[in-house]
C-alpha cells in the first residue's frame, strides 16, 4: 500500500524490525486494515486480525479475494486520485473514462 499511496500509509510508519516481531505483524496487520477502512472508498478488508495470524485453509478464499480486490482497486482500476503507479511519472498519466461507466 505504501508503494501505491505514499501519502495515505508512508513507508515511515510500517514496522521493520530485524527479525520481525509477533508485535511488528500485529502493527502492519493493523495499518493495513485502517488504509483500507479510511483510505479506500469502500473496505474491502473484511480479515480480522485473528484470521490474519492464524490463518485456516478454510478462509484461503476470502484472501484471495481481498487480495484481489486490492489488486483491481489500485492497479487495473485505480479508485483513488492519490494512487502513484509504480515506475509511471505521475504526469505522464492520461486518464481515459471507462466506456461502461455512466456520467
Amino acid at each position: 500500500m505504501a508503494l501505491y499511496c505514499p501519502e495515505d500509509l508512508p513507508w515511515s510508519s510500517i514496522a521493520l524490525g530485524d527479525p520481525p516481531s509477533m508485535a511488528d505483524s500485529l502493527y502492519n496487520i493493523q495499518l493495513l486494515q485502517r488504509f483500507c477502512k479510511d483510505s479506500l472508498p469502500f473496505n474491502v478488508c473484511h480479515l480480522s486480525i485473528e484470521d490474519i495470524v492464524y490463518m485456516h485453509d478454510s478462509i484461503r478464499l476470502n484472501v484471495l479475494a481481498f487480495l484481489t480486490d486490492l489488486f483491481v482497486g489500485l492497479e487495473v482500476k485505480p479508485v483513488l486520485r492519490s494512487i502513484q503507479l509504480p515506475g509511471v511519472k505521475k504526469d505522464r498519466i492520461i486518464e481515459v473514462p471507462d466506456p461502461g461507466e455512466k456520467l
